[in-house]
């Protein structure tokens, strides 16, 4: 897997769900890294800069090639790790398309937080 190359600005997180972003802040927090939440991609860029996305699939109305391409316009060439359930196949696939940097199972994600948010790949 590659890695995303982050540093100690900020996140910006799309994501609906109230539980994950809870977990996903807290965990930022810890590695004193802000998070912006947004609730699509429109959002992205009128947060400020990032030098990480991260984008919870499974958020309600998400066109996720539609919203990389946003976070490109908005962001650059920043980091962008997508999230979703393990039985969503169409999703995962779907986000490697649209180019995101990490594409991996919910389970993944918050199992290596920490590293993913620091900007290491998650282990294997």
């Amino acid at each position: 897997m590659s890695q995303p190359s982050t540093a100690s600005g900020t996140i910006q997180l799309i994501c609906a769900d109230l539980l994950f972003t809870s977990k996903i802040s807290a965990a930022a927090s810890h590695l004193h890294r802000k998070v912006h939440t947004c609730s699509d991609a429109a959002q992205v860029g009128g947060r400020g800069s990032a030098d990480l996305v991260v984008i919870d699939l499974g958020t309600p109305g998400l066109d996720i090639a539609a919203c990389v391409q946003q976070v490109r316009r908005s962001l650059g060439a920043v980091a962008i790790v997508a999230f979703g359930k393990h039985t969503a196949q169409q999703q995962l696939k779907a986000a490697v398309a649209a180019g995101c940097t990490e594409v991996m199972p919910r389970s993944a994600f918050f199992e290596n937080i920490a590293s993913i948010l620091q900007g290491g790949a998650p282990a294997e």
